[in-house]
């Protein structure tokens, strides 16, 4: 993120059960990530390169390039995939068209 514009677009998935005492409803505004990443004993599966099945991912933020990355994050026994979008802004805000 630069500023208040938004880099990635990302959805996280997890078994509704084991979410049970989990403190979601404290987080507001703040993203699931930005939790998680504070959170000790946090463990990250490798990083997978994967492509979205929409030719192009449109979200509330603008259009998403078709790749992204995905991983497992486990915390406790609470398994959590991560998908992550990387949105044009990041790209037109990096000049990385132009690299």
């Amino acid at each position: 993120m630069l500023g208040d514009t938004p880099w990635v677009a990302a959805r996280s998935v997890a078994p509704l059960a084991s979410l049970h005492g989990a403190r979601l409803q404290s987080l507001g505004t703040r993203s699931l990530g930005s939790w998680l990443f504070r959170q000790p004993g946090l463990e990250r599966g490798p990083i997978e390169i994967i492509r979205s099945p929409a030719p192009t991912l449109v979200t509330a933020f603008g259009r998403a390039t078709p790749w992204g990355r995905r991983s497992v994050l486990r915390l406790g026994h609470t398994a959590i995939l991560v998908q992550e979008f990387f949105l044009d802004a990041m790209d037109a805000d990096l000049a990385l068209s132009s690299r």
